[in-house]
C-alpha cells in the first residue's frame, strides 16, 4: 500500500490488489484490463495492437491513467467526484508515483496468489525500465550532448554572423544622402 498526492494536495491510496478489485476493473473496463493476465495482448479496440497489458500499462501513459481511473473508481466516487475531475488533478509527478505503486502492489498480488511466472514478469519490466532510465540521463549528462550544443551553437552563430554581415554590407553600399536633400 503506498500513497500518492494530486495537484490539490489531497492524498490518494493504492490498497494491496484484491481478486474483488481486479474483476471489478475488468468489469468496468469491457475486459480492456484484465489485471489477472498482465502477459496477454490488452482487450479493445483502441489498445495498441499485440502489446501485453503490463507493457502498456507500463509505457502508455494515457492506458495507465484510464486502469487507474477504474482502480480508484470507488475512491473516486466517495469523494464526489468523476474521472476527468480526477484526471485534471493528475500532472507527471503523481501520475509516476501512482504509477510506480501500483506495479508494486500488482507484483505482490501475484506472489500471493502464486504465480510466479507472472510476478518474475513484472519484476523484469521494472528493472528494464529502471535500467533504461539510467542509461538514458547517463546519455543526457554524456559528453555527446554537450558537443552536440557546442555544435549547434557554433552553427547559429555561423548563421547571425551571415545574416548581420549581408545586412551590414547591403547598408555600406547604400548612397547617404547629401546635405542638400538634409534641408527642408
Amino acid at each position: 500500500m503506498g500513497k500518492f498526492t494530486d495537484l490539490a494536495g489531497k492524498d490518494w491510496e493504492i490498497q494491496p490488489l484484491t481478486i474483488g478489485a481486479v474483476l471489478r476493473v475488468k468489469r468496468e473496463s469491457g475486459g480492456r484490463y484484465n489485471l489477472l493476465e498482465p502477459s496477454q495482448p490488452i482487450n479493445g479496440e483502441n489498445g495498441p495492437d499485440g502489446k501485453a497489458l503490463f507493457e502498456v500499462l507500463q509505457f502508455d501513459l494515457e492506458s495507465f491513467w484510464e486502469m487507474l481511473a477504474y482502480l480508484l473508481g470507488p475512491e473516486i466516487s466517495a469523494r464526489e467526484m468523476n474521472a476527468e475531475q480526477f484526471a485534471e488533478r493528475m500532472a507527471g509527478a503523481p501520475l509516476m508515483i501512482a504509477q510506480d505503486l501500483f506495479f508494486r502492489e500488482w507484483l505482490d498480488f501475484f506472489r500471493q496468489i502464486r504465480r510466479p511466472d507472472q510476478a518474475t514478469a513484472l519484476e523484469k519490466l521494472a528493472r528494464y525500465k529502471a535500467a533504461a532510465i539510467k542509461a538514458m540521463e547517463a546519455r543526457i549528462a554524456g559528453p555527446e550532448l554537450a558537443r552536440a550544443d557546442a555544435v549547434v551553437e557554433a552553427k547559429i552563430q555561423e548563421a547571425l554572423n551571415k545574416g548581420f554581415g549581408s545586412l551590414l554590407a547591403s547598408l555600406e553600399s547604400t548612397p547617404g544622402l547629401s546635405a542638400s536633400e538634409n534641408s527642408v
